[in-house]
């Protein structure tokens, strides 16, 4: 309350003096930055028409951001505060906001009695930061000047990071040799995501696995490690470890032909755009194109599946609602071939 009524006397009194200004005309600006992080400084610039002027500086919250008189802006918490600029009988402001300095800790939180390991310690300035790490309980845990903490006994201990004035803590545990169990080495597989049917195509785990296919009449592995092509179409490809079922790592292939049809149509098998309410259609597409091989295979869609539904098999389900959908057909490999087609759904 105090350093508000201070400031607004302040600018009572600016108000009166400034009934006499005869300088209403210059300009006056305060230019720079406006952020600044805790701890860091910001210097403001005064852009005027005035000549061998005094200017004075006032921070509305010294609390958040202080001040000095040559427009140098010290954040001291998070927050903001406006920053009032005065020459002569005129006076204009900014907000300063003041942004929290972040410290954060990469390195282990649990090492073993006599291992060392980096603290690891990242902070949001762009500055170069001098850090200063101090141990909480040197019996337990140590930390050099570099940041090396070093396990001395089970336990938990804190470690101070001194940056930029301000202190963080961090748990340290230390806990008996050999008690910590080293992550695995995560499973790994080199698998495409599109095969053409006539390419052959190896694949490859870091560690022993078994391969299995959710289609083997599209596709799987055989004894070499050679994906097996039988069929144009989409099969997940399972890598399990053989010492561990638990870990494995999936991924789908899709087989195609790679040739893209030109330009497609949608068509309703026995003509009729316009179906009665809880009754089915069955959707194909026809390519308009004469090149043999073409991968025939889209994606469905529907715009509104609060009055139907479409599978990916091309049926449309119209059981929920009259009205009108349209439905989409994209290219599997080509996306930018598509086509479309008004669906009307009513009552019997």
């Amino acid at each position: 309350m105090k350093k508000q009524m201070t400031f607004l006397l302040i600018m009572l009194m600016l108000l009166l003096v400034g009934c006499n200004n005869t300088n209403n005309n210059i300009s006056m600006e305060i230019v720079g930055e406006t952020t600044v992080l805790e701890g860091e400084q910001i210097e403001l610039g005064i852009k005027t028409g005035y000549e061998n002027y005094i200017p004075n500086w006032y921070s509305y919250d010294s609390s958040i951001a202080t001040i000095n008189s040559f427009g140098v802006v010290t954040g001291i918490k998070e927050g903001s505060s406006k920053i009032t600029l005065v020459i002569g009988r005129r006076s204009t402001q900014v907000v300063v906001n003041v942004k929290k300095f972040e410290v954060t800790m990469t390195g282990k939180s649990t090492i073993e009695v006599g291992d060392t390991s980096p603290l690891g310690i990242t902070h949001n300035s762009t500055k170069d930061k001098k850090i200063f790490y101090s141990s909480c309980d040197e019996n337990i845990v140590t930390v050099d000047k570099d940041g090396n903490i070093t396990g001395v006994a089970e336990g938990k201990a804190k470690i101070n990071v001194l940056i930029s004035g301000i202190t963080k803590e961090f748990m340290i545990e230390v806990v008996k040799k050999g008690s910590i169990i080293p992550e695995p080495t995560p499973l790994v597989i080199n698998v495409p995501d599109c095969i053409k049917y006539d390419e052959v195509v190896i694949v490859s785990a870091n560690r022993e696995v078994i391969w299995t296919s959710s289609n083997p009449e599209i596709l799987y592995v055989n004894e070499n490690n050679e994906i097996v092509i039988l069929d144009m179409g989409v099969a997940t490809l399972r890598a399990t470890d053989v010492n561990d079922e638990s870990c494995f790592v999936e991924k789908e292939i899709t087989v195609t032909s790679g040739i893209a049809p030109k330009k497609i149509e949608i068509y309703v098998v026995g003509g009729d755009t316009t179906i009665p309410l809880r009754e089915n259609c069955y959707l194909k597409i026809r390519i308009l194109s004469d090149e043999k091989g073409t991968d025939n295979r889209v994606t469905w869609s529907v715009d509104n599946e609060k009055i139907a539904v479409i599978d990916k098999n091309g049926v449309l389900y119209a059981e929920k609602n009259t009205g009108v959908v349209i439905v989409t057909a994209v290219s599997i490999i080509d996306p930018s071939v598509r086509a479309q087609i008004k669906i009307t759904i009513k009552n019997r």
